[in-house]
C-alpha cells in the first residue's frame, strides 16, 4: 500500500470514528430521554422523533439551527461542540496527521453532514452551503488544535519562519500568549462560579417553573441534564454580566447588574436561573472590578516574575543608576507583550460571545445572548486598564528610583567638589602663611 493511500485512509478513519461515536452517543441519549418522558407522560410521539431530533442536534452542535413548528433554535450547545472537537482532536492524533489525511477526512465529514441534512419534520435554518461551511470550520478547527498542541506543526514552514524571528520577540510573544491563556482561564473560572451562585440563589424559581409546566420527576431530571449542554453558553453570558455588559432574551428580558426584568418568558427551567439586579452598591462595585483586578494581578506577576518579563531582575542588574538601552528595551518588550495579551483576550472573547448567541424564535425571541458591542466595550476597558496599569506603575517606580539615584549622585558629587575646593583653599592659605 502506497504512502499516499495510507494517509488518505488515516484521514477517513479519523473522521469516521469521530462521527460514528458522536452520532451514536447523541442518538442513544435522545432515544433514552424520549423513552423515559413517554413512559411518564404517555404516548409514543416523542420516540418516533428520536432520529430527526438526533440529526438536528448534531447539526446544531456545529452551528446550524433548525425550526420545528413554532420553535426556532439556533443557539449552539457549546457543551456538545466542545465534546465533538475534543473527540475529533483525539481521533486525528490517533490516526496521524498530514495534508492528504486532512483532505480525505474533510471530504468524509462534509458527506456525512450532507446526509444529516436529509431530515424529515424539521426545517433547517441555513442553506446547504452554509451548513457545509460551518461543519468544515469545526473539522478544520479540530485539526488545527491537534496540530498545534502536538509536534506536527514544528515540521511546517510556518514554524520555520517563526524560528527566524529574533529570540527576544519570540520570547515576548510566547509569554504574551501564556498570559492571555491564564486570563481567559481565570475569567472562565470566575464566570462559572457566578453560574453556581445563580443556581444556589435561584433554584426555587426553577422549581416553580417545573410546577407551572406540570413536569413529572423524569421530565425534571432529564430536562436539567439536557440543559447542561448549554452550560458553557450560560457561563459566557455570566462573564458578560459580571463585567457590566449583561445579556438578553430577545425583547422579553434583559439581565444586567442594574436590571433583571422579564416579561412573558417561556416556561423553560433554565430561565429561572437568570439573576436579578444587584442592589448592594458595594457588591456591584466589587463585581465590576473583578475583571480589572484579575488582569492587574496577572499582569503585575508577569512583569516582575523571572519566568515572565523579569523586570525586577533587569532593574537589579542595571542598578537604575542611569537610563540604559537594555532597560528601555525590557520595558518596551513588556509593553508589547501586554498589548498582544489584551488583543488575544479580546479576540477570544469576541469569538466566544458570537458562538454563544442565537435565537429561540422568529420574532420576540429572535436575539438571545449578549450584545457583542456592549460586552466587548466593557471588557476592553477592564482588560486594557488592568493589563497596562501595573506597567505604568512599574515605569513610574523605576523613573522615581532613577531620579532619586541621580539626585543622590549629584549631591554626592557636589559634596566632593566642595570638599576639594575647601581643601585647596586651606592648602593655599597655609602656603601664604
Amino acid at each position: 500500500m502506497s504512502s499516499t493511500v495510507k494517509k488518505c485512509l488515516n484521514g477517513i478513519y479519523a473522521a469516521a470514528a469521530t462521527l460514528v461515536v458522536y452520532i451514536v452517543t447523541i442518538g442513544s441519549c435522545v432515544s433514552l430521554m424520549f423513552l423515559l418522558i413517554s413512559m411518564e407522560e404517555g404516548g409514543t410521539a416523542l420516540t418516533d422523533q428520536a432520529l430527526p431530533i438526533t440529526q438536528a442536534i448534531v447539526l446544531l452542535s456545529q452551528g446550524s439551527g433548525f425550526t420545528a413548528g413554532a420553535l426556532t433554535l439556533t443557539i449552539m450547545p457549546l457543551g456538545l461542540t466542545i465534546v465533538l472537537v475534543s473527540l475529533a482532536t483525539a481521533c486525528i492524533r490517533k490516526f496521524g496527521m498530514s495534508w492528504t489525511a486532512m483532505l480525505s477526512g474533510g471530504l468524509l465529514w462534509l458527506l456525512v453532514t450532507f446526509l444529516l441534512q436529509q431530515v424529515s419534520g424539521i426545517v433547517l435554518v441555513d442553506t446547504t452551503t452554509v451548513i457545509e461551511l460551518k461543519a468544515l470550520t469545526i473539522y478544520l478547527f479540530s485539526y488545527a488544535i491537534a496540530a498545534f498542541t502536538g509536534n506536527q506543526w514544528k515540521m511546517t514552514k510556518l514554524y520555520a519562519g517563526y524560528l527566524k524571528l529574533p529570540f527576544s520577540l519570540r520570547r515576548t510573544v510566547k509569554i504574551a500568549i501564556s498570559m492571555a491563556a491564564i486570563l481567559l482561564a481565570l475569567f472562565t473560572i470566575v464566570a462559572f462560579g457566578t453560574v453556581i451562585s445563580w443556581v444556589i440563589l435561584y433554584h426555587d424559581a426553577v422549581g416553580r417553573i417545573f410546577i407551572l409546566a406540570q413536569m413529572g420527576t423524569n421530565s425534571r431530571v432529564l430536562s436539567s441534564l439536557a440543559a447542561l449542554v448549554w452550560l458553557p453558553n450560560l457561563t459566557i453570558w455570566a462573564s458578560s454580566w459580571l463585567a457590566g455588559g449583561g445579556f438578553y432574551v430577545g425583547d422579553l428580558a434583559s439581565f444586567t447588574l442594574w436590571s433583571g426584568q422579564s416579561h412573558d418568558l417561556p416556561l423553560l427551567p433554565i430561565f429561572g436561573l437568570f439573576p436579578e439586579a444587584v442592589t448592594n452598591p458595594v457588591m456591584k462595585m466589587l463585581l465590576l472590578l473583578t475583571p480589572v483586578c484579575i488582569c492587574a494581578v496577572v499582569s503585575l506577576f508577569t512583569l516582575l516574575h523571572s519566568k515572565g518579563y523579569g523586570l525586577i531582575s533587569t532593574m537589579k542588574h542595571d542598578g537604575l543608576q542611569t537610563i540604559q538601552g537594555n532597560l528601555i528595551k525590557s520595558f518596551a518588550s513588556a509593553f508589547l507583550g501586554l498589548v498582544i495579551s489584551a488583543a488575544v483576550v479580546l479576540i477570544s472573547l469576541s469569538v466566544a460571545f458570537i458562538c454563544s448567541d442565537g435565537s429561540l424564535g422568529r420574532y420576540r425571541l429572535k436575539n438571545v445572548g449578549v450584545d457583542l458591542t456592549e460586552s466587548i466595550t466593557t471588557y476592553s476597558r477592564a482588560t486594557i486598564v488592568g493589563c497596562l496599569s501595573p506597567w505604568i506603575v512599574v515605569v513610574v517606580g523605576a523613573a522615581t528610583i532613577l531620579c532619586w539615584n541621580a539626585i543622590r549622585t549629584g549631591i554626592s558629587h557636589s559634596t566632593e567638589v566642595l570638599s576639594l575646593v575647601s581643601d585647596t583653599d586651606a592648602h593655599n592659605h597655609s602656603d601664604r602663611s
